[in-house]
Parts: structure tokens; sequence; C-alpha cells
């Protein structure tokens, strides 16, 4: 691993890593010794939150900078905030 993420820097201004979930194999904290930083990725409606703050303290834990994150499969019209008035400037 070590060897490809010195070639792909090498030839490369950024190199984005996609690891599989923290839970419940944390084979993604292998790569977390050879990136600089994470974005950590959830599925809207299917990750609980307790589970993305234990996955991100163990990111952490395991010397990874996690810069921000990423909900996927959101479906508009689904969530609100503040009884829709949020949505309603956009």
């Amino acid at each position: 691993m070590a060897r490809f993420i010195a070639w792909a820097r090498a030839r490369y201004t950024r190199v984005i890593v996609d690891c599989p979930p923290v839970f419940p194999v944390s084979d993604v904290l292998l790569w977390g010794r050879h990136v600089n930083s994470a974005i950590f990725v959830s599925r809207s409606g299917r990750t609980p939150v307790p589970l993305i703050q234990t996955a991100c303290a163990r990111l952490r834990s395991g010397g990874v900078k996690i810069l921000g994150g990423v909900v996927n499969g959101v479906v508009v019209g689904t969530t609100r905030y503040a009884n829709g008035r949020y949505a309603e400037m956009y």
C-alpha cells in the first residue's frame, strides 16, 4: 500500500482512496497509515448517529484526520429543518 500511495502522489495532485466501511471489520484503519486525511461518508436514514460517532472516534484514534463528511442517498423532500422553512429558502 505504501508504495502504491507513493507512486500515486508522485503523479497526481489529489489521490482519493475509496475504503470499505469502518464496521464490522476495520480494514480502513490500515489505509489510515498512508493517507493524510479522510472524508467520512454515511447513508441517509441507514447509518445511526451513534455508529457514525463511534466510527469517527475509531478513525481519529487510528491517527486519521477527518476533514468532513458526506451524506449520500438523501431523497429530496423527505428531510425537514425547522418545519421546512429552511428548505423554502432554496
